[in-house]
């Protein structure tokens, strides 16, 4: 029997490293090409969120002979009841809005509070007793505000601003059974 005496040689198998270095390689080129596919194809979305124009509570009030009386929030038609709070601010305005920095005195102006709304101390908003219906009145605000003395600059004017928000009155947060308002304002409103 003859023996072979050529020569023999054994091919040895790519490395490991060599293997994923040629599947990088060929999974970053089909990468590019997808993302150039998507990239022209495909149409861009543009955000269509609008904000509500009319979701803000509104201001009621009636001005007669320089006094303010009846002011009342009206808040929006949402589907839903809501708390209400409002911050009353009284300053010396002229007709282009500016704002003396001397705050009125009490004794510059009468102010009648209304019934249903109770004042917080620790931040001073005055909250609105009980939920407000959907597109609903809550009581008075301020019965009555009087200037009483003329503002120490000539031009100004005593200026009442009510600044309102309002909460949805159901709900609790997601992580504890807190109410949203309490979650929210920090506050407790029976």
């Amino acid at each position: 029997m003859a023996r072979y005496r050529g020569k023999f040689s054994k091919k040895r198998p790519l490395p490991l490293a060599s293997w994923l270095l040629i599947l990088l390689a060929v999974l970053s080129l089909s990468t590019g090409t997808v993302v150039a596919y998507l990239a022209a194809s495909t149409t861009p979305v543009i955000n269509s969120f609008q904000a509500e124009t009319d979701a803000d509570p509104q201001i009621q009030e009636t001005m007669k002979d320089n006094v303010k009386t009846n002011v009342t929030v009206k808040v929006p038609d949402t589907g839903y009841s809501v708390y209400v709070r409002a911050a009353i601010v009284i300053t010396w305005k002229d007709e282009h809005g500016n704002v003396l920095p001397q705050a009125p005195a009490q004794g510059d102006y009468s102010l009648t509070l209304g019934s249903g709304w109770q004042k917080k101390e620790s931040d001073g908003y005055y909250y609105y007793q009980s939920p407000v219906k959907s597109g609903g009145v809550t009581t008075n605000l301020i019965d009555s505000c009087t200037v009483l003395t003329a503002a120490p600059v000539d031009g100004y004017t005593l200026s009442v601003d009510i600044i309102t928000q309002t909460i949805q009155a159901l709900g609790t947060t997601d992580s504890e059974n807190i109410p949203a308002v309490q979650d929210a304002w920090k506050v407790s409103i029976p």
